[in-house]
């Protein structure tokens, strides 16, 4: 795929400080009771990134425990010059005080109870079942603490046009497990999560695991896996392509439009460069075919309050008579502009969902994908 075609998105939630209970007394309390067993195998008492990669993957840690090794390895990820670390460095760590603006951004600072809560959250709340009640649908997700805001909205628009579908993707092995096949990249194999790698990945609510099991065989897909990670979620970690989600999805290949010309390597076709007018067709044809359509933001300043950059959003429909297309945010969130709805004050939001007219739409959004029903290896 041509370098220009490639729109990265790995957005997460902005998050604060979590409140709720004394800083950094849930991490440092499992730090303090399960430390010492986590380095009875590292030389000096000391934990290694090699170290916690293994814990994360071990599936003795459950709970509490297993949150705060997750958070450990989060700061790891965020910070390769760090070999190692030490149990009085982690107590003191946890009781600074904290707060980022964006999950997704590598932090120098050691967020660890706010990552350690946000994986506590998720534990209590996932259902040990592969599919709950009516699972898979799009009401519930909330993207976790990975960058691969890219492969969420893909699998948001899936769930909202063809929930059997991503259904059938699943089949649970007699051992074991789940073997996820992709009608655009293979089958996988995926052994159960951990609680740990459970901590680390998005949450479908009371769905149950099919959301976290699906994001480890993306990850572990071996399409531009540059290196080995020792612990596979860090491989969709780094931000991706909408349109490759979609591909693996579906099977189907994907046309790449722009409201502007891209930056960066390449330069889009004259085709590729898409008006208010052009789109609209375009959204109109995708909808009555139900074809999956992302969308991502710019890397620029964002342009509306409630709207981040560089992140990937699903397009759940649109409606000629009102000229207003319905977007998706993975994050799940909500947001109540102090003005009227619209591009100075940003958009009302609700369980991530908004609309916004298709001039406003162009204005907001960068990179269009859109499926095809083209095959793979078909012209």
């Amino acid at each position: 795929m041509p370098l220009r075609s490639l729109a990265l998105f790995g957005c997460l939630l902005a998050a604060g400080s979590a409140l709720g209970q004394p800083l950094g007394t849930g991490f440092r309390d499992a730090v303090t009771a399960k430390y010492d067993g986590w380095v009875k195998a590292a030389p000096g008492g000391t934990l290694t990134p090699a170290r916690v990669a293994a814990l994360v993957n071990s599936d003795k840690l459950t709970g509490d425990e297993a949150a705060a090794v997750a958070a450990v390895h989060r700061y790891f990820r965020d910070n390769p010059g760090a070999t190692a670390t030490s149990k009085a460095w982690l107590l003191d760590a946890a009781a600074r005080p904290g707060g980022y603006g964006r999950r997704d951004q590598p932090s120098t600072l050691p967020l660890l109870e706010e990552q350690f809560r946000l994986g506590r959250e998720h534990l209590q709340a996932v259902p040990r079942k592969l599919f709950v009640a009516d699972a898979p649908r799009r009401a519930g997700i909330e993207q976790g603490t990975l960058g691969d805001c890219y492969l969420l909205a893909a699998v948001g628009a899936a769930v909202s046009a063809r929930p059997a579908a991503v259904r059938e993707l699943f089949r649970p092995l007699p051992g074991g497990g789940y073997e996820v096949t992709f009608p655009g990249a293979g089958k996988v194999t995926v052994p159960p999560p951990t609680d740990a790698r459970l901590a680390l990945g998005s949450s479908a609510g009371a769905q149950g695991l099919w959301l976290n099991v699906l994001e480890e065989a993306f990850a572990r897909l071996p399409a531009d896996r540059k290196k080995a990670d020792a612990v596979c979620l860090d491989a969709i970690s780094r931000g991706g392509d909408p349109g490759a989600a979609i591909v693996a999805l579906t099977g189907h290949k994907v046309s790449y439009y722009w409201t502007r010309p891209p930056k960066g390597k390449g330069a889009a076709k004259p085709d590729e460069i898409k008006t208010a007018a052009d789109l609209r067709p375009l959204l109109k044809a995708a909808q009555a075919d139900r074809r999956l359509v992302c969308v991502g933001t710019a890397k620029s300043a964002a342009a509306a309050p409630g709207v981040v950059s560089c992140h990937a959003h699903a397009v759940l429909g649109f409606d000629a008579a009102t000229d207003r297309v319905r977007v998706w945010n993975p994050w799940g969130n909500s947001f109540d502009p102090e003005s009227m709805s619209g591009l100075a004050g940003g958009f009302t939001v609700a369980d991530g969902e908004f609309s916004l007219t298709v001039p406003e739409f162009v204005r907001v959004f960068e990179c269009v994908s859109v499926e095809t029903d083209r095959p793979l290896g078909k012209k």
